[in-house]
């Protein structure tokens, strides 16, 4: 036997011993013991399989569990008998919930950790509970996901959904797999609920939809399991384009299309708005994706999704703690404080231990000129040069199924620049500079615009540029641009999928205007506001791409000047009134049309030299 232990400071003339440690040890040896045994369990998963028997002892059990303790000690009929027959559960898995209450260990496996999971919940033993979610917490993949969706819903376990549901939103590619189209109604509901999209509201509602009619045999039976689930998605943060669609589709209740349509008309006028709740409120995108902090790279947020340079100037990397192989996978870098744009954004491979990316096996987009690196070597952006400042965000798409990365600033739809990738595990990366550059990632929505007060009041990570409006504007910024009342992207933007072809903007704006129903067919009247359209070189993708080969294979320095070519983006304020002519309100949807513009700058002046940065 162990000596007992001895409390250090007796009190009141009292010392206390502790053996706890010989106690557990020797409640243990009774785990299997038919020596003193009062109760027999016979248990059996179905009525074909085998039976096993498993002996036990009254008074231990009823002290960990209350459903045996009422059916071994209350007036039940098993009170009074020796033997217990246990149906619809698993040998293995109550033998290890026994062995839990006797030995305090449990060993989990994914073999075995659902079929615990289901006995520790059916007899409340919430040790086990809390192991069994632990572990699947941990264990959790993608490729599990909507199997474990299933599992958190049935037994109401809110951290498991939130983990699964946050796995599901991000991978494209579960979203279009048979899995998600195998799952519950219920657990549907619970991922049209969830804050986790990142996903833009049309694409929601249309993956709803497409889950509605992979499920169903007639228009009857689709409409019914649609019903408890078009409650939660959030109309006002749709598309105008959508909402004109849902009003003439009668597939939505009316009052939600109008309620949508009047909450971006007081939205757009321009007022400070108090916090969104409910429908209202934008879904802030899933929280996945995380930095695993350096010495030389300080980490901070609720999420480590800030990352800031805190040594001596010199490139130095971060990278996201999310390794990524299977699906299809998108998030958000929103480069918050730089000086001179020296920040690679992209991925590296997850077993890359050097310190740079850009140089290693990273793949990356330089946001001095947004060239395209890999091995220390670069290659011009097929539209041309254009610089990324202060308050811009980078969207990264990796694509595993097709082994492609594209790239996207702020609202574009995000552009293919590598392709054939190796098939293996690759991480967020950012390469960093300049000391006190400082990004952020998050896997956000980009179809969100916050205005005003609501931009204060947002996670950091959530207040960049969106739309086209600027929630504060920065020092640098892009020349002025057209600013649209409608708030939300166009048709063209609205999947959020990456395009795998330059094609000029001004193209696509003219093919989504040929496709749209005339403001004359719909009643309304067309809203210009903001200054006149600043028409870029955009026609001509690959002009700003000539030049000579020795300057695309290393990063360029940004001289002082180059601050001159910038030119201050219109703010909030900037946007006029929302008033006819006559001074007479338009109609909510006329105030809605919305003035699509060219994201693309035109080149900037090469006034930089081709020399690498110095460390």
């Amino acid at each position: 036997m162990e000596q007992a232990a001895t409390d250090s400071q007796p009190t009141d003339g009292i010392t206390r011993y502790d053996c706890a440690k010989e106690v557990a040890q020797r409640v243990a040896r009774l785990f299997g013991d038919e020596r003193l045994a009062d109760v027999v369990f016979i248990v059996q998963k179905n009525e074909d399989g085998p039976e096993q028997r498993f002996v036990g002892h009254r008074n231990i059990i009823s002290a960990w569990s209350g459903p045996l303790d009422r059916m071994l000690c209350g007036s039940f009929q098993e009170g009074s008998s020796t033997e217990v027959r246990i149906r619809d559960v698993e040998p293995a898995a109550f033998e290890a919930m026994l062995k839990l209450m006797y030995c305090g260990n449990a060993e989990l496996t994914a073999d075995n950790v659902l079929d615990i999971l289901g006995v520790s919940v059916r007899f409340d033993v919430q040790p086990l509970v809390h192991f069994s979610v632990e572990f699947l917490q941990g264990h959790t993949s993608s490729e599990h996901a909507c199997r474990m969706l299933e599992v958190g819903v049935q037994y109401g376990l809110s951290n498991l959904v939130d983990r699964c549901i946050e796995l599901i939103v991000t991978d494209d590619h579960i979203l279009q797999s048979e899995d998600f189209s195998r799952l519950s109604q219920t657990a549907v509901v619970e991922l049209a609920k969830h804050d986790s999209w990142n996903m833009h509201e049309d694409g929601i509602y249309d993956t709803m939809l497409r889950w509605a009619e992979a499920n169903s045999a007639s228009e009857e039976e689709r409409r019914r399991h649609l019903e408890p689930i078009l409650e939660h998605l959030r109309y006002p943060h749709m598309s105008v384009e959508k909402l004109k669609y849902l009003s003439s589709s009668h597939e939505v209740p009316h009052e939600l299309i109008f309620d949508a349509v009047f909450f971006k008309l007081h939205k757009s006028g321009g007022d400070d708005m108090p916090p969104m709740a409910g429908r209202y409120r934008s879904r802030p995108g899933s929280l996945l994706f995380s930095w695993v902090p350096t010495t030389k790279v300080t980490v901070s947020g609720s999420h480590r999704e800030n990352a800031r340079h805190t040594s001596s100037n010199g490139f130095t990397g971060v990278r996201g703690d999310r390794r990524m192989q299977h699906g299809v996978y998108s998030w958000t870098i929103d480069i918050a404080e730089t000086q001179s744009s020296w920040i690679f954004v992209g991925v590296v491979r997850a077993d890359d231990q050097t310190d740079v990316a850009w140089r290693a096996t990273g793949h990356m987009l330089y946001c001095l000129d947004s060239r395209c690196f890999h091995g220390g070597q670069g290659q011009n952006h097929p539209n041309g040069d254009r610089r990324v400042y202060s308050g811009d965000c980078v969207r990264v798409v990796l694509d595993c199924t097709r082994h492609t990365l594209a790239f996207g600033i702020n609202q574009e739809k995000p552009l293919v620049l590598f392709r054939e990738l190796a098939p293996m595990a690759y991480v967020p990366a950012v390469d960093l500079r300049d000391c006190g550059d400082k990004v952020r990632i998050l896997a956000s929505n980009q179809h969100v615009h916050i205005a005003g007060a609501s931009a204060s009041q947002a996670s950091p990570s959530m207040q960049i540029a969106r739309h086209g409006v600027d929630s504060e504007a920065p020092k640098e910024r892009r020349p002025e641009r057209t600013v649209s009342m409608e708030l939300l992207n166009g048709s063209d933007n609205a999947t959020g999928n990456p395009i795998d072809l330059a094609v000029p903007s001004t193209a696509r704006d003219a093919t989504t205007r040929r496709n749209s129903p005339t403001s004359q067919e719909l009643h309304l009247a067309h809203v210009h506001v903001g200054p006149p359209a600043v028409l870029q070189g955009n026609g001509h993708p690959h002009s700003a791409a000539s030049g000579s080969n020795a300057r695309m294979s290393q990063p360029r320095q940004s001289q002082g000047s180059q601050a001159a070519v910038s030119a201050a983006a219109p703010s909030a304020q900037d946007r006029g009134p929302v008033f006819g002519s006559a001074g007479v309100p338009l109609e909510p949807l006329a105030l809605l049309e919305e003035e699509r513009y060219s994201p693309w700058e035109a080149p900037i002046p090469d006034l930089r030299s081709d020399s690498v940065p110095p460390d």
